[in-house]
């Protein structure tokens, strides 16, 4: 499939393949993605703005940047090599998982949940939950 080509995309289970690099970026109008339990190494998301939803967990990303995406409510990233997340204007995000010791950048949320090795965050200014 070609992606870039596709750009009236709205939703993407690609979950458990061997993916190594997705780029999305095109794709303005896709508002669920689940790319987890892959070998990614890069997700390029620039302009998708639209997205609400994101499964990323399983993977090898070492950077995520989803500043501006100001419409996302959902996070899983669990499980990656993650130091840090840039989450800045992500005001409508409700779910967080993510590894213990992940800067999260533009993050003023509480944490809600411990579950094992990952941190289960809820933010308690929801509107959409």
């Amino acid at each position: 499939m070609d992606l870039p080509k596709n750009v009236a995309l709205t939703v993407l289970d690609c979950s458990y393949n061997k993916l190594v690099n997705l780029d999305l970026s095109k794709n303005h109008d896709i508002k669920e993605i689940d790319c987890s339990e892959n070998k990614l190494k890069t997700l390029k998301l620039d302009g998708c703005y639209k997205l609400c939803e994101l499964d990323c967990f399983g993977n090898e990303l070492t950077t995520l940047n989803l500043a501006g995406m100001e419409a996302l409510e959902d996070l899983d990233c669990k499980d990656n090599k993650l130091s840090s997340i840039d989450l800045t204007g992500c005001d409508e995000l409700c779910g967080l998982y993510c590894d213990e010791g992940v800067k999260l950048i533009g993050y003023s949320g509480e944490v809600y949940h411990y579950q094992g090795d990952s941190i289960n965050i809820r933010i308690q200014r929801c509107n959409n939950v």
